[in-house]
C-alpha cells in the first residue's frame, strides 16, 4: 500500500498538484485503501482457504446490498429520517462528508475486528464488529448530520444588491447586472459577481406575496462564471487582456434572464394591470471571481498545466468542411477531502464536471482579431469517482469559409499556424451573503416610484 501511495505521489507532483492537493489526494487514497486492505485481511484470517474467502466476499456483498435496500425502504416509510443536507450547492460536499464519516467508522470497526481475530483469535467478536461496521455504513449515509467538508469561503468586500433602474448598470462603475431585475454594486473593478442563490419574497401592494427560492445551477455545485447569467461581465474582463482595437467575435449567449421567472407565469400577474407596486426583500449569496491568463500556446497538439492539479491537452487540430475543429481534454483534480474553493471549484463539487473550467480565445495578432470560442462536447465525460479527477473532452469550432480565405489572402492552414490559443481560468476572490429590501418598485421593467 505504501509503495503504491509513493508511486501515485510522484504522479500527482507531475500533474501539478500543490502540497495542499497532494495531502488531500493522499488522505482520500488512504481512506479507501485502508478500508479495502482491512476487509481483505479480516476475511483472510476468518476463512480457511481461497474458496471460503471468495464465498465470504460474496456473502458480504450480498448482505451489503440487501441491507442498503432495507435502509432505503425504512427511509421511505419514515422509520429512518434523513438529515437535511443544507443549501443546494453544499449537497455534494455534504455527501462527501457522509462518505468519509462512514468510511472512518467502518475502518474503526474493521480494525477492532482484525485485532480480535488475528491477535486474540476471537472469531465471534471479529465477526460481530465486521457486521456492525457494514450495518452502520448505509445508516450513517442516511442520518449523518455534519458537513465537515463544506467549502471554506473567503469573506469578500461589502456588496449591495438592489432593483435596477432604467439605466444600464453596466455603464456605472462598480455596478453589475445580475438579472433583468436585480443588480449589485461595489464590485471590485477586476472581479465579476456570480449569483449562487436567491431567497426572499415579493409583496404586491394590491396583490399577493410571492416567495422566491432560486438556485443558479442545475447541478449540485457552485456555478462558475462561463456557465452563469453573468457570463457577459466575465467576458468583459477577458477582453481587457487584449489590445483595445481588437475585433471580437463572441459565439456565446450573454442575454440576462429573469430572477423571478415563476412570478411572470402566475395567473394573478398575467391578469393584473400596471402599475404593479411591490416590495422586494430577500437574501442572495454571491461569489466574486477574477481571471488569470494561464496559457498562450500555438494551435498544435500539446499538453500543459493550466491550474494547480489541472492539465489541458490539445488533442487534435483539423479543418473539416471549412470549420477549424480543435479537440481539447481538460483533466482536473476533484478530491473529496479538498475544502479549498480556489482549487475544488475547478473540479466542480459533486465529482462531475459537465463544462470546461477555462475560457478559450483564438487570437490572431496580425489582424487583431479574437474569437471567444463556443465549445461542443466531444463524446465523453469521466466523473471524479474514477481516480479523483474529472475529465471532459470537448471541441472548439471556428468557421473559416473559402470566402474569408479569398478576401484575406490567408489560407486556413496558414491561419492555423499563426493563430494563438489563449486560455483563461476563473480565480475565486471571495463570497458574500447580501440582504436586500426595497419598496415601491414597478413590475415588470423595474423602476422606482
Amino acid at each position: 500500500m505504501l509503495p503504491r501511495l509513493a508511486a501515485q505521489g510522484v504522479a500527482w507532483i507531475l500533474l501539478g498538484y500543490t502540497p495542499h492537493l497532494w495531502l488531500c489526494a493522499a488522505g482520500e487514497n488512504l481512506l479507501f485503501s485502508v478500508a479495502f486492505a482491512l476487509t481483505v485481511a479480516l476475511l483472510a484470517s476468518l476463512t480457511r482457504n481461497l474458496a471460503h474467502f471468495f464465498l465470504a466476499i460474496a456473502i458480504m456483498v450480498g448482505g451489503i446490498f440487501a441491507w442498503a435496500v432495507t435502509v432505503g425502504m425504512l427511509r421511505r416509510i419514515g422509520a429512518i429520517i434523513p438529515h437535511a443536507a443544507g443549501p443546494w450547492f453544499e449537497q455534494s460536499s455534504f455527501q462527501d462528508s457522509v462518505t468519509a464519516a462512514a468510511l472512518l467508522v467502518f475502518i474503526g470497526t474493521a480494525l477492532i475486528a482484525w485485532i480480535a481475530q488475528a491477535r486474540i483469535k476471537w472469531a465471534l467478536v471479529a465477526g460481530l464488529f465486521l457486521t456492525l461496521g457494514l450495518i452502520a455504513f448505509p445508516i450513517i449515509r442516511t442520518v449523518w448530520p455534519v458537513n465537515f467538508l463544506k467549502p471554506r469561503l473567503i469573506k469578500s468586500v461589502l456588496l449591495t444588491v438592489f432593483a435596477q433602474t432604467g439605466d444600464s448598470p453596466a455603464r456605472v462603475p462598480s455596478v453589475q447586472a445580475l438579472s433583468t431585475e436585480l443588480a449589485v454594486s461595489s464590485v471590485p473593478k477586476l472581479d465579476v459577481a456570480i449569483m449562487q442563490s436567491l431567497t426572499g419574497s415579493i409583496k404586491f401592494k394590491r396583490g399577493p406575496e410571492f416567495p422566491v427560492d432560486q438556485k443558479s445551477s442545475p447541478f449540485l455545485k457552485r456555478v462558475e462564471p462561463m456557465e452563469s447569467q453573468q457570463r457577459g461581465e466575465y467576458v468583459r474582463l477577458i477582453k481587457k487582456c487584449f489590445p483595445a482595437q481588437t475585433l471580437w467575435f463572441d459565439q456565446g449567449n450573454d442575454k440576462k434572464e429573469s430572477a423571478f421567472s415563476n412570478l411572470y407565469q402566475d395567473p394573478w400577474f398575467k391578469k393584473s394591470k400596471p402599475p404593479r407596486l411591490a416590495t422586494i426583500q430577500g437574501n442572495m449569496e454571491l461569489d466574486l471571481f477574477g481571471i488569470e491568463k494561464v496559457a498562450e500556446v500555438p494551435l498544435q497538439p500539446a499538453t500543459f498545466h493550466a491550474l494547480p492539479g489541472q492539465s489541458v491537452t490539445i488533442q487534435s487540430v483539423k479543418l473539416i468542411n471549412d470549420v477549424v475543429v480543435i479537440t481539447i481534454i481538460e483533466s482536473t483534480a476533484n478530491l473529496m477531502l479538498d475544502c479549498d474553493l480556489k482549487s475544488r471549484l475547478n473540479g466542480g463539487f459533486g465529482g462531475f464536471l459537465d463544462e470546461p473550467v477555462c475560457a478559450y480565445v483564438l487570437y490572431d495578432n496580425s489582424s487583431d482579431e479574437a474569437l471567444l470560442v463556443r465549445t461542443e462536447h466531444a463524446g465523453y465525460i469521466i466523473p471524479a469517482i474514477f481516480g479523483g479527477r474529472s475529465v471532459v473532452s470537448f471541441r472548439l469550432l471556428f468557421p473559416y469559409p473559402a470566402l474569408r480565405e479569398r478576401l484575406t489572402g490567408v489560407s486556413a492552414q496558414d491561419w492555423m499556424r499563426s493563430v494563438r490559443l489563449c486560455v483563461f481560468a476563473p480565480v475565486y476572490d471571495g463570497s458574500a451573503t447580501v440582504a436586500f429590501h426595497q419598496e415601491n418598485c414597478h413590475w415588470p421593467g423595474i423602476s422606482f416610484k
